[in-house]
């Protein structure tokens, strides 16, 4: 199974991410294994 608490989800990919690990504000829930994936950009930074 997926491990939901590392940040990409993919080894050497930084280009998706699990969303619950990166979003901030408390008043935006997601799923522990929403992904995001911004093709040109680090979707975490």
């Amino acid at each position: 199974m997926a491990d939901s608490k590392k940040r990409y989800p993919r080894t050497e990919d930084t280009q998706t991410v699990y969303l619950q690990n990166v979003i901030t504000n408390p008043n935006i829930e997601v799923g522990a294994y929403t992904m995001y994936n911004d093709f040109y950009n680090d979707p975490a930074g």
